[in-house]
């Protein structure tokens, strides 16, 4: 009689083992999940802060007659690189001038999320959709559009760093600013801007809030509106990726 009893005992202390092993492997798992997409997360808050201090540097250059700028990136687990070119064209019914620049983005990457700089403007791309996370300096009234554009040429042989470490970006001034304006004495001007891009879905919902309208979003997106005169402000800077 005492033989089941002590197998029986035996079986359960198994049993309430493996439940333990088990249940503290679970709990392991999932807190170090946890943790990694608590980091992952960390890291890309901060980026988005450098990308804006970026974003102004590049202005300091590209419009304030800044020479050159210096921004220091703490790369963390991602990597930092040149994008493929943004074209963006600017056109209107009542003249045969425009004006088009095609821009390298600068593209940070985490995972499957991606910050951007283009033209003024910091994006961010999560599962393939864009959104815009500090608009250009766009004014677009019924009787002035006033649209700045800067053109970042990549200079320097190096295209991208990775690794846990910290990248400098500087940026230089390559071309004083230009205008383009457009302002008839009779008449409406109808601007056009066309964006050629990978996220043309952020481009679209950022002319829409400045008064836009646009068509549908593929490879290319084309955002239309009405006004008095338009003023197009472009100007190129040379970035260089320095470890």
């Amino acid at each position: 009689m005492t033989r089941p009893r002590a197998q029986s005992e035996t079986i359960g202390f198994v049993l309430v083992f493996a439940l333990i092993a088990a249940s503290t492997g679970i709990v392991y798992v999932a807190g170090f999940q946890t943790l990694d997409d608590a980091r992952t997360a960390e890291e890309l808050q901060n980026m988005e802060r450098a990308f804006d201090v970026l974003d102004d540097s590049i202005d300091d250059v590209a419009r304030r007659g800044a020479p050159s700028r210096s921004t220091e990136v703490r790369l963390g687990n991602g990597d930092l690189a040149f994008g493929d070119k943004t074209r963006i064209n600017v056109t209107t019914n009542v003249s045969s001038e425009s004006v088009e620049i095609s821009t390298q983005p600068i593209v940070y990457r985490l995972g499957g999320t991606e910050i951007v700089y283009v033209s003024d403007t910091v994006m961010r791309t999560d599962r393939g959709d864009s959104v815009v996370r500090s608009d250009p300096a766009v004014v677009a009234t019924d009787r002035r559009v006033v649209l700045p554009l800067i053109d970042v040429d990549a200079a320097g042989s190096r295209t991208g760093i990775g690794g846990d470490t910290t990248a400098l970006v500087r940026a230089q001034s390559k071309s004083p600013p230009r205008t383009l304006s457009v302002a008839p004495d009779a008449g409406r001007v109808t601007v056009t801007v066309t964006v050629e891009s990978s996220r043309t879905t952020a481009w679209q919902r950022l002319f829409q809030r400045h008064g836009f309208s646009c068509g549908p979003a593929g490879a290319t997106v084309s955002c239309s509106t009405d006004t008095d005169e338009l003023h197009v402000v472009w100007t190129t800077a040379s970035v260089d990726l320095l470890r």
